[in-house]
């Protein structure tokens, strides 16, 4: 694929899954592809270089769907898929499909359960702390459907671990909501989004 520097490119390729709410994709340098996932649970693939969509040959249940997001787990040479589910369930009872975790093989296409994650995740951030090899995830929930507070997902172990913040972690505006999320490696701390607020923290 070619483009023009300082221009944007529509990529236009035939057989591409249908665009619906909260959708997340991530690309993946091992197969040169983007690894998308979408409301109806599948996960597709698509080639940048033969600028061509196709359907993975595995993919999470497809209960934990919608507002499902992707991550690629550089160290690891792996695909993080995180949370989802059906639209606003998270507000009813544990909802326990909100905390699912999965691993994506880019190279076999195989899907691997991991560690559930002790909150619910939909459209969540998961940003990548290269330093300490942690995974890091805020979520409030001032209705208490679900837990608040930082979580810290270690791949080495396959363990999530909540994080004590001084002070708490920042409020959000509404009832709910989950931080947008990012590791500055240059300063070394995480930079966060809640609302309409920044806000950074270097973890321990």
């Amino acid at each position: 694929m070619r483009n023009e520097s300082n221009k944007w490119a529509q990529l236009k390729a035939d057989g591409a899954p249908p665009n619906r709410l909260d959708d997340g994709w991530a690309y993946c340098p091992d197969i040169k592809s983007l690894v998308y996932t979408g409301a109806n649970g599948q996960l597709w693939l698509f080639d940048v270089e033969k600028n061509s969509w196709r359907k993975a040959k595995s993919s999470p249940p497809a209960r934990t769907s919608m507002g499902r997001t992707v991550f690629y787990d550089a160290p690891r040479k792996r695909v993080l898929i995180a949370g989802g589910g059906r639209l606003d369930a998270w507000q009813q009872g544990k909802a326990l499909e909100f905390r699912e975790l999965y691993e994506f093989d880019p190279k076999a296409e195989t899907v691997k359960r991991l560690a559930d994650a002790p909150t619910a995740m939909y459209a969540q951030h998961l940003a990548h702390d290269t330093k300490r090899d942690l995974w890091f995830a805020v979520a409030v929930f001032n209705k208490n459907e679900q837990p608040s507070g930082m979580f810290a997902y270690d791949p080495k172990k396959d363990s999530w671990a909540e994080v004590k913040v001084e002070g708490g972690i920042p409020p959000h505006r509404s009832w709910f909501g989950w931080m947008q999320l990012c590791y500055d490696a240059h300063r070394d701390c995480l930079i966060g989004k809640q609302g309409d607020g920044f806000f950074a923290f270097r973890p321990k």
